[in-house]
């Protein structure tokens, strides 16, 4: 059996339902993102293509919000947080020319969460540096031998060693790393 969805587009072009209500896809708005969402969807998120045991965004998230500067603490922390409403696709996938309008979709929803919760953007250096040593990190902790020996990573790993977090433990995690950082409002407000 095969299921139709409701509505596919609506007045903003095509959408998902989340869990606190829509996403558009082509126009989203500041109003769409919801930090609740966020964390509940990076959290059930395996990295790696779920090829490795299951290490979330969510908690890579926070491990790059924690090696950045604490002024960059929160850009690093929402890094990925556009992958709650469009998924990631393995890396090689995502540099394929075929693959530009995706990219596109993807950098439209990080401007909209970086203009939502007052990120910079582009999202600070620090962040892309602190993102390169933690993908090395997972290389070196979270990766099944036969996957590490086909990747060299391209920068240093952190001292800090990953034991990953089970889903809901990884989304308290984010919502307390991110009250923390944003503490002007509180989360249940954010995601209003």
């Amino acid at each position: 059996m095969r299921v139709q969805p409701a509505a596919t587009a609506g007045p903003r072009g095509p959408w998902i339902a989340t869990r606190t209500g829509r996403y558009y896809l082509f126009c989203p708005s500041s109003r769409d993102i919801d930090i609740e969402t966020i964390a509940h969807a990076l959290s059930n998120q395996c990295r790696w293509s779920g090829q490795a045991a299951f290490y979330s965004v969510a908690q890579h998230s926070v491990f790059v919000s924690e090696h950045v500067p604490p002024e960059d603490a929160l850009a690093g922390l929402l890094h990925d947080a556009a992958e709650a409403y469009v998924r990631d696709v393995p890396t090689p996938l995502k540099h394929d020319p075929a693959m530009a309008r995706f990219c596109e979709v993807e950098e439209l929803g990080m401007r909209v969460i970086s203009e939502r919760f007052r990120l910079p953007w582009p999202l600070p250096e620090s962040v892309h540096i602190a993102d390169q040593r933690a993908c090395a990190t997972e290389w070196r902790d979270i990766l099944p031998p036969v996957m590490a020996a086909q990747w060299v990573p391209v920068a240093q790993p952190f001292n800090a060693r990953i034991t990953p977090w089970p889903p809901e433990e990884a989304r308290r995690r984010f919502l307390a790393r991110f009250t923390d950082l944003f503490p002007a409002v509180p989360a249940a407000a954010v995601s209003a």
